[in-house]
């Protein structure tokens, strides 16, 4: 069942208010917030008025209106239980007045200042009772000063905009309390530096046409390659060109990517040049070994990556290994016996093609006496001239 005033009717009802109220209170409030007090209590007392946009009823702002809460609940006559829809639970403000108010209510008074810069940042968000707990605890628990919070709740307005909510803002404050950001010189510098990485996972997104803000899983990550391995962001942007067969670049691979140069000492733009130069001379090298070969396809990753080791640990120079090419070319499985004679000739400290070509002049014969068909192949010499023009010089030397 449900009463109610016709609203005709509960226009000449009358709203108790407290001479309490009108005499000690109301003369010191701010303009507007005795407005908001009054009317909320009198629909308190009639729910026939109009209810659904008080801001509008009362030609306010949301800003103007949640500041004038906030103010009557730091004096302990009210509580914001929901800002959406906005619930607010009336109290007896003989026991504010007589008896102190509660706890929270001192506390909140206590803060009224901070509170009151918070809710501009915040505009029309109305923050409740718990919500307010959350706030006190950074205060409180965690040790935070008033001018460090109010850069936090601005940084996490500008995250995420003013309907922001607590549980995200209370999320960043752990994180900050935990990495000893908790004064307001300490919160400036990290924001700067914040926003150094947040630009620079923003250019990279950018790059790869993805419309959207970094995660903090894709922040940190990014923080984890500057400020933990060192690199800058020109390298970054030079590694993400081994991801160009993907469709799908990430940093999740991105940070395999950077892991593995880090390992190799690749840390700048300059390193990531000589190694991406170094890598197309390996590449190149390992295609023309297969078209001497006779094979007819290009050479995998994992191929290319064991002819670049057969180069750099056994100090095979690119003669030698197209050498090796020649003479794998009539071979049921011309890159395995590649392979096994680069190993043999490692095995044997054999490190030119002359030595390479005696070795190989006098094979072991069959029981026919007969040269075996794998080693019965046209030999053929590269001039350093040849292998210049065929691009693959940039391993000489290293």
């Amino acid at each position: 069942m449900q009463f109610l005033f016709h609203r005709e009717s509960a226009l000449f009802l009358s709203t108790p208010v407290e001479n309490l109220f009108l005499l000690e209170y109301m003369p010191q409030a701010p303009e507007g917030y005795v407005k908001a007090y009054l009317y909320g209590l009198a629909l308190c007392y009639c729910r026939a008025l109009p209810g659904e946009d008080i801001a509008a009823a009362l030609q306010m702002s949301g800003q103007e209106l949640a500041e004038a809460f906030l103010y009557w609940q730091a004096k302990g006559f009210l509580s914001v239980i929901s800002s959406e829809p906005l619930i607010v639970e009336y109290k007896n403000i003989k026991h504010a007045h007589v008896e102190g108010a509660s706890d929270s209510a001192a506390v909140t008074r206590r803060y009224q200042n901070l509170l009151a810069d918070m809710q501009a940042v915040l505009g029309a968000r109305m923050l409740t009772g718990p919500e307010l707990s959350k706030v006190y605890d950074w205060l409180e628990v965690f040790g935070f000063a008033e001018d460090a919070v109010l850069l936090l709740v601005r940084h996490c307005v500008k995250q995420r905009g003013e309907r922001v909510s607590v549980k995200y803002m209370d999320a960043v404050a752990r994180a900050w309390a935990d990495e000893g950001v908790l004064t307001a010189e300490a919160a400036e510098e990290y924001l700067s530096q914040y926003d150094e990485l947040n630009g620079g996972a923003q250019r990279l997104l950018k790059r790869w046409r993805v419309g959207r803000r970094p995660t903090e899983d894709e922040l940190a990550l990014y923080r984890l390659w500057t400020n933990d391995w060192g690199f800058d962001e020109a390298a970054i942007f030079a590694a993400c060109a081994e991801m160009t067969g993907t469709s799908k670049p990430s940093f999740k691979y991105l940070n395999a990517i950077l892991d593995s140069w880090r390992t190799g000492g690749t840390l700048t733009a300059q390193d990531a040049d000589a190694r991406m130069r170094a890598r197309a001379a390996v590449t190149e090298l390992a295609r023309l070994a297969f078209s001497r070969a006779g094979l007819k396809r290009a050479p995998t990753g994992d191929q290319i990556d064991q002819i670049e080791r057969w180069h750099t640990a056994f100090h095979m120079d690119a003669e030698l290994i197209l050498f090796a090419a020649d003479c794998a070319v009539n071979a049921s499985s011309p890159f395995l016996k590649m392979r096994k004679l680069i190993s043999q000739w490692h095995e044997e400290g054999i490190a030119t093609l002359e030595a390479a070509r005696e070795s190989v002049s006098q094979p072991k014969r069959g029981a026919d006496g007969s040269v075996p068909r794998a080693l019965d192949y046209p030999q053929r010499k590269y001039s350093a001239e040849e292998l210049e023009n065929m691009g693959i010089n940039l391993l000489d030397g290293e």
